[in-house]
């Protein structure tokens, strides 16, 4: 009988071919180190692992994860760079200082995760860019981080963002958001303090600072919209600062819209200072204790209240060098005196359409400027009410609906 015999050794081979043309990714490895690591790269999804005892004196880049889990203090003097993560995990201090380029902010165009911990920056004396000119992210989830001035999307190339979800970011000097390029900033919790607040610092620049829990403190002036286009919105938690700005150079264009939690100004709050201002109340408490709505020669400030309060402790003016807008068509605006109108180069104009705005002591429609009210809806009420205040001030009001209420003479 014939029978066919399988040829062996060609079926090994294809066997072989076969397998050799299957791609195994290579596992991740991590590297535990409590002693000196000398720097170099690690690779995407591998780990150097930094326990109590170790120390790095070479360069790192980190396209992989170099993770700092210490229960101690890790100074850092060596350049670490990279596309991928560096992490805090334990209840150490890490303080990067870069002593070769002894008088630069330290840059981060990486991940960088702070879970536990602090990262400190010169001991809290040189500024941190995420961001500087290529794409850096900032994550506090718990722990804290400690540097002078903290900018987000330094260059125009730069890309930054933060996002503090638990724990504490503190700033000695001022936090930028859109230095030159693209900054973000997202407080969902936990605490961020800093002297002064630029969202959109320079011309061309974008920077968008939200807060929907948590605290984000200015202990001086926060500028949103100072010569590029920032945006500040407020969906919980607070956000407070002495003297605040929205458009604040001619170029600037400020965007605030608060539809819950607290906007706290200790002093002024300017809406289109010398640029293009927009605030938005649909919820929440915005207060101050002096406003003004188109403040310099070429500002224009518009403000809409449909909800929430808005509540001002002195003056409110609308239309000072500039245009200033006001519409309310729900909620409250509160204030000391009103002034629609208030210079020669002032225009002014104010629609109530539901809502109220209540203003304890006089209202002057048309002080040195045009100036108009318009009462279709709601309610406005005051002391004195006084059309055309001065010679050059000429003063309109209509009211087709709701009510105008004047208590004094």
């Amino acid at each position: 009988m014939f029978h066919t015999r399988l040829p062996r050794v060609v079926f090994s081979v294809g066997i072989a071919a076969l397998l050799t043309s299957l791609a195994f990714p290579a596992r991740a490895a991590t590297t535990t180190y409590t002693s000196t690591y000398p720097g170099g790269t690690i690779a995407p999804d591998d780990t150097v692992l930094l326990n109590n005892g170790a120390t790095v004196t070479g360069n790192v880049t980190a396209n992989g994860t170099l993770q700092f889990n210490q229960t101690r203090t890790l100074t850092i003097s060596s350049l670490i760079s990279g596309t991928g993560t560096l992490s805090l995990t334990n209840t150490g201090t890490l303080n990067l200082t870069l002593t070769s380029q002894p008088t630069n902010p330290i840059t981060l165009d990486m991940t960088t995760s702070v879970s536990a911990g602090m990262l400190q920056i010169r001991s809290g004396s040189s500024s941190l860019l995420i961001g500087n000119s290529g794409t850096g992210t900032l994550t506090v989830n718990g722990g804290s981080v400690r540097n002078f001035g903290g900018t987000l999307g330094n260059a125009a190339t730069g890309v930054g963002t933060a996002t503090v979800s638990s724990g504490t970011w503190y700033n000695g000097a001022s936090l930028t958001v859109g230095g030159t390029g693209t900054g973000t900033l997202t407080v969902s919790g936990g605490y961020v303090e800093n002297f002064s607040g630029f969202v959109g610092h320079r011309a061309g620049s974008f920077g968008t600072a939200t807060v929907s829990s948590g605290t984000w403190e200015n202990n001086s002036i926060l500028l949103v919209g100072r010569e590029g286009t920032g945006t500040l919105n407020v969906d919980g938690g607070s956000v407070s600062s002495p003297m605040s700005r929205l458009g604040d150079n001619a170029t600037g264009v400020g965007t605030a819209t608060v539809s819950s939690g607290t906007w706290a100004n200790s002093g002024s709050l300017g809406v289109g200072y010398n640029g293009r201002g927009t605030l938005n109340v649909t919820g929440g408490y915005v207060s101050g204790s002096t406003s003004i709505l188109g403040n310099q020669v070429g500002g224009v400030g518009t403000a809409t209240i449909s909800s929430g309060a808005w509540a001002i402790s002195s003056s409110l003016a609308i239309g000072s060098g500039g245009t200033g807008t006001l519409n309310v068509d729900g909620g409250s605006v509160s204030s000391g005196t009103g002034v629609v109108g208030s210079s020669a180069t002032g225009v002014g104009t104010a629609t109530v359409s539901s809502g109220t705005w209540a203003i304890s002591s006089r209202l002057t429609i048309g002080s040195s400027g045009p100036g108009t009210l318009n009462v279709e809806g709601g309610s406005v009420s005051n002391t004195d009410g006084i059309l055309g205040n001065a010679a050059a001030g000429v003063g309109t009001a209509t009211v087709s609906s709701g009510t105008w209420a004047n208590s004094g003479n």
